[in-house]
């Protein structure tokens, strides 16, 4: 897609979308206050300033908004906007070469969850596989290679929470976080902290049994411990 749009800024600071030009006329229309009905209407070339002028170009999948009627005299008929478009895309087909070649990581179970109650939890709004799977890896997803694979393994990682009622499924593809998200994630987050807890107590358990072994064999004489400092040649030491 290569075209503009352009819309009017009125002096009521109401939009007047340019739809053709004709002569000295311009033809377009507004959206009306209380419905969203157009109101067609005629302008004429006179009576419209270049810094009323807003225009955007599209340029395949990107584009560009132009500050007012000099802003685009100054950067598109120069084709410095086509530059910096053209730096944009080549910049993005890099990224996304270098992001298909990595492998999509795969998140665990308690992960996802984790991921579902920091977005979720707190705005309480739907979410589908598509939503997350760009939350989780950006939207270079949509072209990564094994895109399939990976939206296929967190369908059944959002199937298994609603089994287990974490996650309720409403209307069409959408999700839904429920109150027990959290309290399984607080369950788990408690688990892991006890497990952490308990070895450290191993480690240090581990470290004082060797020392105090160690200790009993030197008092049991099963182990010399070499001299340190030897005092018996020091001439103010009196030999008996």
């Amino acid at each position: 897609m290569d075209c503009y749009s352009c819309r009017i800024i009125l002096n009521d600071n109401i939009s007047f979308w340019v739809e053709s030009i004709e002569r000295d006329c311009i033809n377009g229309y507004t959206i009306g206050e209380k419905s969203d009905d157009r109101l067609y209407k005629k302008l004429t070339l006179n009576d419209v300033g270049l810094s009323q002028v807003k225009i955007k170009k599209y340029k395949g999948i990107y584009d560009y908004t132009f500050e007012n009627g000099y802003d685009f005299i100054l950067k598109d008929l120069t084709k410095y906007i086509d530059i910096v478009l053209f730096s944009i895309k080549e910049f993005d087909v890099i990224t996304q070469s270098i992001f298909n070649k990595k492998s999509l990581q795969k998140n665990k179970r308690t992960d996802i969850l984790k991921i579902l109650v920091e977005r979720y939890s707190t705005r309480n709004t739907e979410f589908n596989i598509v939503s997350l799977m760009m939350h989780i890896h950006s939207s270079k997803y949509f072209n990564h290679p094994d895109k399939d694979t990976a939206t296929s393994l967190l369908k059944l990682y959002l199937n298994s929470f609603v089994e287990s009622g974490e996650v309720i499924k409403t209307q069409g593809i959408n999700y839904k976080l429920t109150g027990k998200a959290i309290v399984t994630l607080e369950n788990y987050e408690n688990e892991e902290r006890k497990h952490k807890e308990n070895l450290r107590l191993q480690r240090i358990i581990t470290f004082t049994t060797i020392i105090m072994a160690l200790l009993a064999a030197i008092q049991a004489d099963l182990v010399k411990m070499p001299t340190i400092l030897d005092l018996t040649s020091f001439p103010y030491i009196c030999k008996p």
